[in-house]
């Protein structure tokens, strides 16, 4: 009996996750995006079809392996309309209780189907499988390009105004926005009211509310933290983005405050690898590793929020009296990609945390060996008023700038920090050589703006920055180094804008190493602080990074890295050490 191949994927994120600024709302759809494997799976065994297998499912696409009684043709139409109806008519509205189901039907999906020739001269049935999964995938991407990225809206005359969130679509309906910073997804006309959006948001919206704690007992199980368990649970997340951020603690500098921070990880070479190891064992490995990542994030996020001298820094109080609210989102999760959203001044915590572990990840591959799967990170810094997508978009580009500059085989963290309320919002590569210069190599800037992420090695790092913006003791408590004034870090880099050189051009370590050594040799020769002091940590491979580049990276990563005492809680593999 023939045996095909459905994949299903999520698209259009522009219209259907990254439309509004509003975090329920992105929840929404990103959850709706991470989930549609159920509701296909769902689907097929409903359709009664033979071994239903599924072989892979990510952050927003599916695999499956079914066997069929009929024609390959006649069971591919049926296949893909059988699921596209199933998922159009998945609106969370019939839920009990309403919207505590994805929203498959304001969603955009592709829905493809592929046979896998098994016969004698195809060889492996796995090669087969591989070949087919290929095949899927490139007619699900034909698909897209053949499709609007959102319908034409049609007028409606019940509707007074535009959509509040997305500033588009017809306002149709209403949508409960409370006015604390934490929402336990309960209406309540003493803090909040309705306002006009659409049904598509509507219905993102309110799933994206009820799945704001459920997502993590969904995904954990019995393996979620106490704390975040239950109907009254004793932590639970900020609503918005400005909950995130709302009464920052003390040690966190002015300069860091009302500032998010964007995660974005993703595998590196994850595709070539799952063809290697097989898509279902890859996908079952990796969903074992992913599980335990999320608890060791989840540990430390409610061990934090409840210890006495850091629950500030990682938990908001509600006005209401309701609890307290972590100041955490995941925005992506599945897959080979993750996305998290943090306040500013927990981003080198976490990026640490990430890759202490992550650090012993590896993979079985054909031939019996073990390879390590890594990753690039990068991170967006900017004010909690800068668009989500934007940042995400910016942080998803630097991790890719770092493979593209050849560093795909090693993990590393990527970090880009804006001031201002408008950070590029396409090109991050023209936007580098405006400030490191328009002669400066994008590959190369890349590979020097990468930091290496191996075992301790970044967090080994932000503690030396740490040491030169504060200083440094001995065991003994007697202080071996006074904190290194920035100041003299933008004297040196100033001289560059003087005589018009970039950052990032050859030059430019010659200007900045006459400045800097003049100080050191002068006022600051008794800080204890040598040029040794000032090379931080870089890659192996490719050109040294050099120290208008060094120069650069302190400045930019100065009130970021290590911003709390020692003793300061450590993501670390399984639970916080």
């Amino acid at each position: 009996m023939p045996e095909m191949i459905v994949r299903v994927e999520a698209v259009n994120f522009s219209a259907t996750i990254d439309d509004t600024n509003d975090l329920s709302t992105i929840r929404g759809g990103g959850l709706a995006a991470l989930y549609v494997a159920e509701a296909v799976g769902k689907v097929l065994e409903a359709q009664g079809f033979e071994n239903v297998q599924e072989l892979f499912r990510g952050a927003s696409q599916c695999a499956f392996r079914v066997t069929t009684a009929t024609s390959e043709d006649a069971a591919a139409a049926h296949i893909e309309q059988t699921i596209r109806t199933a998922l159009a008519r998945a609106d969370g509205r019939d839920a009990k209780p309403p919207y505590s189901a994805p929203p498959h039907a304001v969603m955009m999906h592709v829905v493809s189907v592929a046979p896998i020739d098994t016969s004698a001269r195809t060889g492996e049935n796995a090669e087969a499988e591989k070949k087919a999964l290929t095949v899927a995938a490139a007619r699900g991407h034909a698909q897209q390009y053949r499709r609007w990225t959102e319908l034409p809206i049609v007028f409606d005359p019940a509707a007074e105004d535009a959509d509040e969130r997305d500033g588009i679509r017809p306002a149709t309906a209403t949508a409960w926005f409370p006015d604390d910073t934490v929402d336990d997804g309960e209406d309540d006309r003493d803090r909040g009211k309705r306002r006009p959006v659409s049904p598509a948001v509507k219905a993102r919206r309110e799933y994206g509310r009820r799945a704001r704690q459920t997502f993590y007992g969904r995904e954990l199980g019995k393996s979620l933290p106490p704390a975040l368990a239950g109907d009254r649970p004793r932590l639970r997340f900020a609503q918005h983005f400005q909950g995130i951020v709302a009464a920052p603690p003390p040690e966190a500098g002015l300069s860091v405050r009302n500032k998010i921070a964007v995660v974005y990880a993703d595998g590196n070479k994850f595709g070539a690898l799952r063809a290697n190891a097989g898509t279902k064992v890859f996908s079952d490995d990796l969903d074992v590793k992913r599980n335990e990542l999320l608890k060791a994030i989840t540990g430390w996020l409610v061990d934090g929020a409840e210890s006495r001298e850091w629950g500030d820094v990682f938990k908001v109080d509600s006005k209401a009296g309701r609890p307290p609210g972590l100041r955490f989102e995941t925005l992506m999760w599945g897959g080979d990609e993750f996305a998290f959203v943090m306040p500013a001044w927990l981003a080198t915590a976490f990026v640490a945390g990430f890759f202490r572990a992550t650090a012993g990840w590896d993979i079985a591959i054909a031939d019996g060996s073990r390879m390590p799967l890594t990753h690039a990170v990068g991170v967006a810094i900017g004010h909690v008023k800068v668009p989500i997508r934007q940042l995400r978009s910016i942080a998803k580009e630097a991790a890719d700038a770092a493979k593209a500059a050849g560093l795909d085989t090693m993990s590393t963290a990527t970090f880009e920090i804006f001031e201002s309320l408008h950070p590029p919002d396409r090109d991050l590569g023209r936007w580098r050589k405006s400030v490191f210069g328009a002669r400066a190599d994008d590959d190369v800037v890349a590979r020097h703006l990468a930091l290496p992420g191996e075992g301790d090695r970044f967090a080994n790092l932000m503690e030396q920055i740490g040491a030169l913006r504060d200083g440094a003791v001995d065991q003994q408590g007697r202080r071996t180094k006074e904190p290194f004034p920035r100041s003299q870090i933008y004297g040196a880099l100033r001289t560059l804008r003087k005589e018009g050189i970039g950052v990032g051009e050859a030059r430019a370590d010659r200007a900045v190493e006459e400045a800097l050594d003049r100080y050191l040799a002068g006022a600051g020769a008794d800080r204890g602080v040598s040029r040794e002091d000032l090379d931080l940590d870089e890659i192996a491979g490719g050109s040294p990074r050099g120290l208008a580049m060094t120069l650069a990276l302190l400045v930019t990563l100065w009130d970021y890295a290590a911003p709390f005492a020692p003793g300061f809680p450590q993501l670390a593999s399984g639970r916080v050490s």
